[in-house]
């Protein structure tokens, strides 16, 4: 995957919007760590068990799971 560059806002709930990645619905991409384990995983994430399953290193590394989800890449 070629790099991108992604780029954030803070999120009211503690994550971050990621302004580089849109749904086909229009919706924003969202990743955060401010969970009691603090890894970073994607907010919205409706895959069957995403929160025990999906976990990421960094905010980036997150950002570009969620903009390969979104392009229907997997993740």
């Amino acid at each position: 995957m070629e790099a991108i560059k992604h780029s954030y806002s803070k999120w009211r709930h503690g994550g971050w919007y990621v302004h580089t990645v849109r749904y086909p619905s229009g919706a924003i991409g969202c990743v955060s760590n401010n969970y009691e384990d603090h890894k970073w995983r994607i907010a919205c994430d409706d895959r069957p068990n995403a929160y025990e399953l999906y976990t990421y290193p960094t905010r980036e590394a997150a950002a570009n799971a969620e903009y390969e989800l979104a392009n229907n890449k997997g993740a």
